[in-house]
C-alpha cells in the first residue's frame, strides 16, 4: 500500500485512517452517516466551597438529564482555585464542519451554559467564564462507532471513526485494537459489530 503526502511517500501492508471531523473530506460518502458538531467546554470560577470540587471529593462525571432537560458533564478543580472546574453539555446541531466551525465563544453562549446548566446544579460555582474551547464530535446516530474496511475496497485501508464524542472513555481500548490489527492482522476484542455496513444512514432532518 502506497500512502503519498505533501512531505513524503510511505510504503505499508496496512494503512489505518483516524482523521476524526477531516475524515469527511478524505470520503465524502461518509457524510450519510456522520455528523461533525460544535462543542464548547467551560471553566467556571469558584467563589465558594473550594474544598467540596477537590478531586477526592468531587470525581469526574456525567449527569444524564431528565426528559426536557439536557445533560452535562465535567472535571473537578485539577488546577487549584484560580482554574475553576471544566463543564460542558453535548450540543447535537447544527452540524458544522472542520474547516468552517466557528471557534469564538461568545458572552451570550457562556452566560447561557451558566444560567441553564451550571448555576441550578452546582453550589459555590460563579458566573465568571475563566475560559472556553471548542472542539468537535464526528457523530453517527446513536452514538455508534465505525471501525473497519470497506466492502468492494482492498481490506488493507482500516477507517476509524470513533467515538461519537465518547472518546475519552473509549479512545485507549480502540487505538489498542487498532495497533493489533496493523501488527498483527487481527485484534483480541471483535470489533466487527462496529462494522461501518452496521451503521444506519442519517435521517433526513439530521442532515
Amino acid at each position: 500500500m502506497k500512502v503519498e503526502t505533501a512531505a513524503k511517500t510511505y510504503l505499508a501492508a496496512k494503512v489505518l485512517v483516524t482523521a476524526g471531523p477531516w475524515l469527511l473530506n478524505l470520503r465524502p460518502d461518509f457524510a450519510k452517516y456522520f455528523s461533525v458538531l460544535r462543542q464548547v467546554l467551560y471553566w467556571f470560577e469558584i467563589e465558594d466551597h473550594y474544598q467540596a470540587y477537590l478531586p477526592d471529593k468531587f470525581p469526574i462525571f456525567i449527569w444524564d438529564g431528565r426528559p426536557g432537560l439536557e445533560s452535562r458533564y465535567g472535571f473537578p478543580a485539577l488546577d487549584g482555585r484560580d482554574g475553576g472546574i471544566k463543564i460542558a453539555s453535548p450540543r447535537y446541531d447544527p452540524e458544522t464542519t472542520a474547516e468552517t466551525v466557528d471557534r469564538t465563544v461568545s458572552a451570550k453562549e457562556s452566560e447561557q451554559m451558566y444560567q441553564e446548566q451550571v448555576k441550578p446544579f452546582f453550589r459555590g460555582i460563579g458566573a465568571k467564564c475563566l475560559k472556553s474551547a471548542v472542539c468537535l464530535y464526528t457523530d453517527a446516530r446513536h452514538s455508534r462507532f465505525g471501525i473497519g474496511s470497506l466492502e468492494g475496497e482492498s481490506d488493507a485501508i482500516i477507517y476509524a471513526s470513533a467515538c461519537s464524542g465518547h472518546g475519552f472513555k473509549h479512545s485507549f481500548a480502540v487505538g489498542e485494537a487498532l495497533g493489533q490489527i496493523a501488527l498483527c492482522g487481527e485484534s483480541k476484542i471483535d470489533l466487527s459489530s462496529f462494522g461501518f455496513d452496521k451503521l444506519e444512514a442519517k435521517q433526513e432532518h439530521e442532515s
